[in-house]
């Protein structure tokens, strides 16, 4: 009697320790449950924000494109490669006069002329063609030599320069601001340190034009 009196009370020993347990172990997790469900809402948070972010992204990069229209260069004349193109489309396909002409998002020139089915484009080195430009938060012209250099006039002569200076268009034309369009290539001063000349090296190869981009008015690419 006294052994399974003994086994009993070591049976009923062991019932609740192992409840004591099995509570301490739902408790334990009750307590971290807080814990995973607030990471959990952070980590929804976190990649719902990005997801926001992705579509606002993917809106703008839509609106954009909507804002492009993109043909083909068909005839540049041999005598006056730098001067001029006449591309594919026109104003049937929404082609207007003072358009900005892009190739890889830089500046090549503007169109000019345009019927239903063509349009001409300037290119920026075409003698006298001036360019409203904008470099170190400066205002400027960009205007092009008979040798087709292109150079930057009525600058601040104060204004410090380096080579490499990034020039963008200036927004207060026709043409939209901060689309690209060369570096500073070569500063010349004058002997009390001021600003003479500078001489810009465009970004686009204007020899090499196939397939040109056209922004319509006010929009940047």
């Amino acid at each position: 009697m006294k052994k399974i009196k003994d086994f009993s009370i070591l049976f009923l020993f062991l019932i609740v320790y192992l409840l004591q347990n099995s509570f301490y172990q739902i408790w334990i997790e009750h307590l971290k449950q807080p814990e995973v469900d607030e990471t959990i809402k952070i980590s929804y948070q976190n990649q719902l924000e990005a997801l926001e972010k992705i579509e606002k992204d993917l809106d703008i990069d839509r609106q954009i494109e909507e804002n492009k229209i993109y043909t083909k260069v068909i005839y540049r004349d041999p005598f006056n490669l730098l001067e001029k193109a006449i591309l594919l489309k026109g104003e049937e396909e929404g082609i207007q006069k003072n358009m900005a002409v892009l190739q890889n998002n830089n500046l090549i020139g503007i169109i000019t002329e345009t019927d239903k089915k063509r349009s001409i484009v300037n290119l920026i080195t075409k003698p006298n063609l001036k360019i409203s430009i904008k470099v170190q938060n400066e205002y400027a012209i960009l205007t092009t030599n008979a040798e087709a250099e292109c150079w930057i006039e009525d600058l601040n002569k104060n204004v410090k320069l380096n080579e490499g200076d990034l020039i963008s268009t200036s927004g207060l034309t026709n043409i939209p601001e901060n689309i690209p369009v060369g570096t500073v290539e070569k500063v010349e001063e004058d002997d009390l340190g001021l600003i003479k000349k500078v001489k810009v090296k465009l970004n686009a190869d204007l020899k090499n034009i196939n397939y040109v981009t056209i922004l319509e008015k006010g929009e940047t690419p």
